[in-house]
């Protein structure tokens, strides 16, 4: 049961952000096949003119017509109205066609209200999920235990 409540809480984290990066989009990496670009920057509009997303990488490389290789990724995602969240992976390749990003060397999701690290992530943008795999550690910040809502809560009645 425990399982199933993380499972729950790691795929209603990425489920949440209300983004459309990824509906049907393929990002655009301006990448030259087999050369290594240092320092880039990919922000995403969306049609309202919003950053939606920001990929910021130290290094890229286009590896064939539809896989990135990124180094020191850290990518960024902004809601109009909620707590940008931040993924950041020191190693990391984006497939292009189904807009899947993936690594095997350790990941860091960063929110104001929680941190996960996890040995290796697929973030399938399309679908909004994240998959974790290897040591999976989530630390929950400013949890507030005064709300009716949450599990460790009493009510008292009034």
């Amino acid at each position: 049961m425990q399982l199933f409540r993380i499972s729950y809480i790691l795929f209603s984290i990425f489920l949440l952000a209300e983004t459309s990066f990824g509906e049907n989009r393929k990002l655009d990496i301006p990448v030259p096949i087999n050369e290594d670009i240092l320092g880039i920057r990919i922000p995403y509009y969306n049609e309202k003119g919003f950053l939606e997303m920001q990929l910021d990488a130290r290094l890229a490389r286009k590896t064939d017509e539809d896989h990135v290789a990124l180094k020191d990724l850290k990518l960024s995602f902004f809601e109009e109205n909620n707590n940008p969240m931040l993924i950041e992976m020191p190693q990391a390749v984006f497939d292009l066609p189904t807009n899947i990003l993936s690594g095997d060397n350790g990941a860091t999701i960063k929110r104001q209200d929680m941190d996960i690290s996890a040995r290796s992530i697929v973030l399938q943008t399309n679908d909004r999920l994240a998959r974790f795999k290897g040591r999976i550690k989530m630390t929950i910040l400013n949890f507030d235990l005064g709300n009716s809502h949450s599990p460790n809560s009493k009510s008292s009645p009034k």
